[in-house]
């Protein structure tokens, strides 16, 4: 299994160098194209045509390997869940961070002191 998942996530990885690898190329000779045209050749600004076809072919592979910006899939949504399971076991166990509800809010405004004036060493930085 582990096999399987180690080479699903090279695969992705291969496609997502190899995007922007199209990527900076676009920019590039994009760049060196337009301004062939605008200095050079100057007239019918036939450099347009090549950057909009290039431009929607690099637009259409971002899309196939990041998804549509905001994505609603489950399987967007499925990814991002792991990916916030992943950054909360980082952090530890999520214990300084607890979320309260409402009627938990007022309980422990309740009973919060205020902070003691003494330093602890271990606050220091």
């Amino acid at each position: 299994m582990n096999k399987h998942i180690y080479e699903e996530a090279k695969n992705r990885v291969k496609k997502k160098k190899k995007f922007r690898d199209n990527l900076s190329s676009f920019i590039v000779w994009g760049g060196a194209m337009l301004f062939i045209n605008l200095f050079i050749t100057r007239g019918y600004m036939w450099s347009l045509w090549v950057i909009f076809f290039w431009g929607l072919s690099v637009l259409k592979e971002a899309f196939d390997i990041y998804g549509l910006p905001g994505g609603n899939s489950e399987d967007w949504e499925e990814r991002e869940i792991e990916k916030e399971m992943e950054r909360i076991k980082r952090l530890g166990d999520g214990s300084e961070r607890a979320v309260f509800e409402e009627d938990d809010l007022l309980e422990e405004k309740e009973s919060v002191k205020p902070p003691s004036t003494k330093w602890n060493e271990d606050d220091l930085v």
